[in-house]
């Protein structure tokens, strides 16, 4: 088996190195999409969006094909012209009018990336991927067309292959904050008490993402693990319309410019188009819907200010049934977020940005279990939360230094109603308890506040330093003040090698929404902090890159949380005999990322990863592995394009995550069971090959791409955990493997004008 996933990454790896570069056609498309290909290419060009601004296109099709002769032939008929600073390193500026050159235009030195473990993960009209290509969201495989896969393919990155959330470099998949222009997404998730197998952020309407894995900059709080920062496509000239059918969905996008393109709208929408869930594991859940829409109206009354208002709405509704438990459970979500956004050039060194937000969620879940061998009872939670924003942050730099100071202040207020009622009986694994009844009405509200600042330097030619101090405090927490340091180094070896360390403390308080009345508490707690320690070196070819990089993560004052021993995706939790609360004193996470990209301007890109991690609780003296400690993963994406037609082969492998074993032994009344130590144990491997391949037609009513895709396309049986059930006569166990997907085949067309 090893051998066989040897042989699949080192196929991926020579493919990618064998590419041969075709000429590519310019005319017409943005010159700042070229400039992205040039880039990904490993030219670096610094230059100003008052310089090049997203209008300008490419007048005539180049002659040169690659490198500089290519980047000044585009900007000619503009009387801009590419100056040579370092190898590789070109800066953008006017050209001479007199017969003696002009010195090259340096950009400010906010252009330069210090912070250590950031990844650009590029969608459409993507700006700066850093590590995979513009086209990677839209065209990779990625179950129900699903945003978030991307990063789940980036290093360090721990998923089960249905959910699109994600555990990253050994956080809670809830250490992750989801930002969407600027907005913290409070749930970003579809159908989040069923797995959340959807992301609210559809591909479509996403032009990228800036992803940290980790040690992220001081304008980032109220997460201690990662940052994924999603930026919405903007307009730049005319109208443009998408409609889209495929086996999950119904999208449509629209967009037009107007006022002479200094005004824009857009509004994307998608519903879903299947029982998504049904495909899941052996239950037979009823149908899913959920829907989802965005929409943003923007302006630039001058060149100084852009101001936008932006509306993202979803609404979930379910009804699951699982026979083999005798389980069922009925959920209605409704999230609805406002904001408006403005950024001005207040000179030519000061720039102010603003958000005014107002953020709307009811959850209604309600369900039954009617095992009369384990378990019988019910639930009802109704759960509501309003929450208003502003923030703003005032930038000023020049060639060689950047100050940054920012404020935030939320008002929370949350309504939690809530009622279980739960009889366990007695099984071979565990004794009869109950009836245990649990009711909550709570009425939490307070305040957020956030400062602070942040200054970015140049230290000499090859250093940059950049040093952060943040401030939070929450008024309905106890001890809420949080003081978080971090400080960020890069050092340039030579032209095409950077090297990086970061440092840096995050706090997390719990937010007003993540109050675990289900498990019978109604307080909060202090908040939990995490120190990060990041070193990377870079490398990059002309069309290729490494990167290696070490981290280690310390956590302390940590909650409690709660976990199924045995089957964690039952659909009332909270009412089960596994159901074990963790407290942790504190934790530890270490790994290793390497990761390796082909970005070629011809046929071929791709990239193979590899990451070795460890991620341990400490517990009453022990260390415990965390349910999603993965200690080796491997992740390879290959993607092609030949005339009209795309194809693109991912490949995920890592092994098993922890579980808890369950041993017989024969006694004189039979046999007995006994729980082996909380994830003493470990499930099988998990890999999952899929596939995707698209057709691009083109004819007078516009643009036609036929897609088919198979996510676990050799439909391996990866296990997720066993329910241990009881026989009739309730003396022996039963025990069933309950596995990730199969084989799930999709298809879909895409029409755009």
């Amino acid at each position: 088996m090893r051998a066989r996933h040897a042989g699949v990454c080192i196929f991926f790896l020579l493919t990618c190195l064998m590419a041969q570069a075709t000429p590519q056609h310019y005319a017409g498309r943005p010159i700042v999409e070229v400039l992205q290909e040039l880039r990904a290419a490993g030219i670096t060009i610094l230059y100003s969006e008052d310089l090049l601004p997203r209008s300008l296109t490419v007048k005539a099709e180049p002659h040169a094909i690659a490198g500089e002769a290519l980047l000044a032939e585009i900007l000619k008929p503009y009387d801009l012209q590419p100056n040579k600073v370092a190898d590789n390193v070109y800066a953008i500026a006017a050209a001479p009018r007199e017969s003696h050159p002009s010195p090259p235009r340096i950009e400010p030195l906010e252009q330069v990336i210090v912070t250590t473990s950031r990844y650009a993960v590029a969608g459409r009209d993507a700006m700066a991927p850093d590590v995979l290509t513009q086209s990677t969201i839209h065209t990779s495989p990625s179950l129900a067309e699903e945003t978030l896969r991307s990063v789940q393919r980036l290093p360090g990155m721990a998923g089960n292959g249905f959910s699109a959330r994600a555990s990253i470099r050994g956080g809670e998949p809830s250490e992750t904050l989801v930002l969407l222009d600027g907005l913290p997404l409070e749930e970003p998730f579809h159908l989040k008490n069923f797995l959340t197998p959807v992301s609210v952020l559809d591909s479509r309407m996403v032009q990228s993402m800036d992803v940290y894995a980790g040690a992220f900059p001081v304008n980032y709080g109220g997460r201690m693990s990662a940052v994924i920062d999603a930026h919405s496509h903007v307009p730049v000239s005319g109208s443009a319309y998408e409609l889209g059918v495929s086996t999950f969905h119904v999208q449509g996008l629209f967009e037009q410019t107007f006022a002479d393109d200094r005004a824009y709208w857009l509004v994307a929408a998608r519903r879903s188009n299947l029982e998504l869930i049904r495909h899941f594991i052996e239950s037979d859940y009823g149908e899913p819907e959920y829907i989802d829409a965005f929409a943003k109206v923007g302006y630039k009354p001058d060149d100084a200010t852009d101001v936008a208002l932006h509306v993202l709405s979803s609404h979930d509704s379910i009804f699951a049934k699982a026979s083999a438990s005798q389980e069922e459970a009925r959920a209605d979500y409704r999230n609805n977020y406002v904001w408006g956004t403005l950024d001005r050039e207040l000179s030519h060194s000061l720039s102010l940005a603003m958000t005014v937000s107002y953020t709307d969620i009811e959850n209604e879940r309600a369900g039954s279990v009617d095992d009369p061998l384990r378990v019988q009872g019910s639930v009802d939670d109704e759960r509501a939360f309003q929450i208003a924003g502003l923030t703003g942050r005032l930038t000023h730099g020049d060639a060689g230094q950047v100050q940054q100071v920012g404020m935030e202040a939320r008002y929370v207020r949350g309504d939690y109603d809530y009622g279980s009622v739960a009889q366990t009986f007695a099984t071979p694994l565990f004794a009869a308890s109950g009836p245990t009844e649990r009711s909550a009405n709570v009425r939490p509200h307070g305040w957020e506040y956030a400062l602070y600042a942040n200054a970015k330097v140049a230290l000499g030619e090859r250093w940059v330093g950049e040093l952060g101090l943040r401030w939070d405090d929450e008024t309905y927490t106890p001890d809420a003040t949080e003081l978080a340091p971090r400080v960020s180094v890069r050092y340039d070896v030579t032209p095409a090698t950077q090297a990086r360390v970061s440092w840096g403390r995050f706090y997390q308080a719990q937010d007003i929404s993540e109050l675990q009345v289900q498990d019978n508490i109604t307080r909060f707690f202090p908040a939990e902090r995490a120190d990060h320690t990041v070193a990377s070196i870079e490398h990059k070819w002309s069309a290729s890159q490494l990167r290696v990089e070490l981290y280690h993560k310390t956590y302390d004052h940590l909650r409690p949380r709660f976990e199924n021993l045995f089957d964690p995706i039952v659909l009332l939790p909270e009412l089960r005999a596994d159901r074990v609360e963790v407290a942790p004193s504190s934790a530890r996470v270490a790994g290793l990322d390497l990761l390796y990209a082909v970005h070629s301007s011809g046929p071929w890109s791709g990239s193979l990863s590899y990451s070795w991690s460890q991620a341990l609780d400490h517990i009453n003296g022990s260390d415990v592995p965390r349910s999603w400690d993965q200690r080796h993963a491997v992740n390879a994406l290959l993607m092609g394009s030949w005339r009209r037609y795309d194809v693109s082969i991912a490949d995920t492998f890592h092994t098993g995550w922890p579980t808890t074993a369950v041993t017989a032994e024969p006694g004189a009344n039979g046999l007995t069971y006994i729980i082996g130590r909380r994830n003493g144990a470990r499930v099988n491997t998990f890999n999952s090959l899929d596939v995707r391949v698209a057709r691009h037609s083109e004819f007078a009513g516009g643009h036609l791409e036929f897609f088919a895709e198979v996510t676990n396309l050799l439909n391996r049986k990866n296990l997720c955990c066993t329910d241990y059930r009881t026989t009739l006569s309730n003396d022996l166990l039963d025990p069933h493997a309950i596995y990730w997907l199969g084989a799930v085949p999709s298809v879909g067309v895409l029409w755009r004008r």
